[in-house]
């Protein structure tokens, strides 16, 4: 038990850290993510979500990101899922205000590496349709493995998190496999059986761009 709490300070404090360096760096945003998972049956569901950005990680005024999600979800056997994701989203651009209707093919796995441990993967292809001309339309996929974790201290329940998350499209010369990533490194809080708090940090490292330091939150509901 006492391994465990020393393990959930280091989690904690590498956290703060790298929220401090962020807030030193060019560039921090914030990150407000909800959602809502409704099971139809045992293998059918629905996902439901939303998700403001915004351009600092302290002071939030107005979004400059703004989007709506739905998704039909199957389970298959072995702990695996597909799914089709439709987003509506809206962006602040410099000059104008970009509007796209996204289309994702996702599946995902997951496996138990010890009664608390566990370890999945999530595949991402994004068909990105945007309704002005000045934005080009394209295809890009992103793969996610993430390692998660179930602490239990009396009644205190964390389940910490640590993942990484490459990204690649279509845009530009074919020579370019990959051009961003995104790490994570954070925690889900559960409130009820139904409810969880999830906060993030997330570090995007984008080709010919500043570093971005993130600070994601939000509440996950299941019903």
């Amino acid at each position: 038990m006492q391994l465990k709490c020393r393990a959930l300070a280091v989690a904690l404090a590498v956290v703060f850290l790298l929220f401090l360096s962020g807030l030193a760096s060019a560039e921090t945003q914030g990150w407000i993510n909800n959602g809502v998972s409704l099971a139809v049956t045992r293998t059918v569901g629905f996902d439901f979500s939303w998700e403001g950005r915004y351009g600092s990680a302290v002071y939030y005024g107005t979004p400059f990101l703004r989007n709506l999600q739905i998704a039909p979800v199957y389970k298959l056997p072995a702990n695996a899922y597909l799914t089709v994701r439709y987003k509506r989203e809206e962006v602040t651009q410099s000059s104008f205000i970009s509007h796209e209707n996204r289309v994702t093919y996702e599946g995902g796995w997951k496996m138990r590496l010890a009664e608390d441990l566990a370890f999945d993967t999530r595949l991402r292809f994004e068909s990105r349709n945007f309704e002005e001309e000045t934005v080009q339309d394209h295809l890009r996929y992103r793969f996610r493995v993430r390692v998660t974790y179930k602490l239990r201290f009396q009644k205190l329940h964390i389940d910490p998190f640590i993942a990484t998350e490459p990204f690649g499209d279509d845009k530009g010369s074919t020579e370019v496999f990959l051009n961003r990533n995104r790490f994570y490194l954070g925690a889900g809080i559960p409130v009820t059986e139904k409810v969880k708090l999830v906060a993030s940090y997330i570090r995007q490292d984008t080709r010919d761009k500043d570093t971005i330091h993130i600070m994601n939150m939000g509440i996950m509901f299941k019903l």
